[in-house]
């Protein structure tokens, strides 16, 4: 018997023959006669040659297959099987010429040669990529897939790509596959980082190797999303030396749990950016919760995540946030820019100031208040304090500015004035200090000397 019986017309089929008495008795070489024609036979044993097919002529037909051991027997007279061959499969197309050198790309292969023949051809297909094989082959219809190896090369590199039938003889011999340093890098992202909340887009400057494709979208970790543009923009120069392309895409960010994704395009390997998740920050409380129209009164802002803000908003207007802890935010007002002198206040995190999150109508402004010409009848402080000094204000609001108006003493203050006032003055109440020390005394608002009342010696 013979193994295949169905080979190409091409040949170089590596063919196994079984029998008996198949050893050389006369000292000549086996010879293995595919009809008249002759070629050398390599044996394994008594009962086991091999031989490669000769070319056939002829596209297709069945011829008988012989073993001439060099002994008596005439043609007649020995063992004989039948072999039939068909023509070689034609390659047409590869699906793609440059890979990951990570492997794992899909390569599909298709022939011009029918379903049928190809089946009885190809009957156990395996795939070779340069030196390394034999790998599965799939036959699907018309055509061959094969997953490619993973290969690192030092210098751009093309690989001969073939498939055998029977694992030993080649077939489809004209084909290389170029093998990439990465596939597809990610270089640049604008933002580099996005709400846990979803809501927002980012946009992807990307390279990949001439041939590629544009991607498909976005991979957030193991998350793939859909872009919703993808453009190819320009031509670069590789790592490897070979051409590029840059492509630019906009995904939008899906909801994540907080931390660092790597962040890379659908369905190309290659190298990605971390990419960074954040919880927004939320505005709870403030104090003061008043300011002047003029603006820079000194907000304390309270809240959750505040560490991650950076700007503090007062209706449609902003101002640079200063975080303290993760709990406390500092801002100073704007001047009043609308008609409505009750306003929103929130908070926004870096890289997304338009990502607002707010106590509505929780600010008010105040007209600035009007300090009246005070005389001071005695400006001697006693050593021991407790000295009262009484100024009348324009514009108090007694409301909405009952803790935020403060008395101080050279370097000594604020101190507070709610007991000692009216809805038109306010009452400072001297400290101690030393006997011939001459001190400044002044009103303060929001931490800010809004005021100088005199100059003040102690006796």
């Amino acid at each position: 018997s013979a193994y295949p019986t169905l080979i190409s017309n091409s040949g170089g089929e590596l063919v196994t023959i079984s029998g008996e008495d198949l050893l050389d008795v006369a000292g000549g070489s086996v010879q293995c006669y595919f009809g008249d024609v002759n070629v050398p036979a390599k044996v394994h044993s008594s009962t086991l040659v091999t031989c490669e097919s000769p070319y056939f002529s002829n596209n297709q037909g069945r011829i008988a297959l012989y073993v001439d051991t060099g002994g008596s027997l005439n043609y007649d007279e020995m063992g004989t099987t039948s072999i039939s061959y068909i023509p070689a499969p034609t390659l047409l197309d590869i699906s793609a010429e440059t890979v990951a050198t990570s492997g794992g790309d899909t390569i599909q292969i298709s022939s011009l040669t029918s379903v049928g023949i190809l089946e009885e051809l190809v009957d156990a297909p395996a795939g070779h990529v340069g030196s390394i094989g034999p790998m599965y082959v799939r036959s699907s219809g018309s055509s061959f897939e094969f997953v490619t190896p993973a290969h690192s090369p030092t210098s751009p590199d093309a690989i001969r790509v073939w498939l055998s039938s029977h694992l030993t003889s080649s077939y489809f011999t004209n084909f290389v596959l170029i093998y990439s340093e990465e596939d597809m890098t990610v270089m640049h992202v604008v933002p580099g980082r996005a709400s846990n909340e979803g809501l927002a887009d980012v946009v992807l400057e990307a390279t990949g190797h001439s041939l590629s494709s544009t991607p498909k979208g976005c991979m957030f970790g193991l998350f793939p999303v859909l872009s919703s543009q993808a453009v190819r923009t320009s031509t670069c120069s590789g790592g490897n030396q070979r051409d590029c392309v840059r492509y630019t895409l906009s995904c939008p960010v899906p909801i994540l749990s907080a931390g660092f994704v790597e962040l890379s395009t659908i369905g190309l390997d290659g190298v990605g950016v971390d990419f960074d998740i954040f919880v927004p920050p939320v505005v709870t409380s403030m104090v003061p919760s008043v300011g002047f129209y003029s603006g820079s009164s000194v907000i304390h802002v309270a809240g959750e995540h505040l560490h991650e803000s950076s700007f503090c908003h007062f209706g449609d207007q902003n101002t640079t946030a200063y975080a303290i802890s993760s709990a406390l935010s500092v801002c100073t007002s704007p001047v009043l820019s609308g008609n409505s002198p009750m306003v929103s206040l929130g908070v926004s995190p870096r890289d997304d100031e338009n990502y607002v999150s707010e106590i509505v109508a929780a600010f008010q402004y105040l007209d600035d208040f009007d300090f009246l010409s005070q005389s001071l009848e005695n400006p001697y402080l006693s050593e021991d304090g407790g000295n009262l000094f009484t100024f009348h204000i324009g514009n108090l609001a007694e409301d909405a500015t009952e803790q935020e108006i403060f008395c101080r003493f050279g370097t000594i203050g604020p101190i507070s004035t709610s007991e000692q006032r009216s809805s038109t003055s306010v009452t400072c109440i001297s400290p101690a200090g030393l006997n011939g020390t001459v001190v400044v005394g002044s009103l303060t608002y929001n931490s800010k000397d809004y005021a100088s009342v005199g100059s003040f010696e102690y006796f």
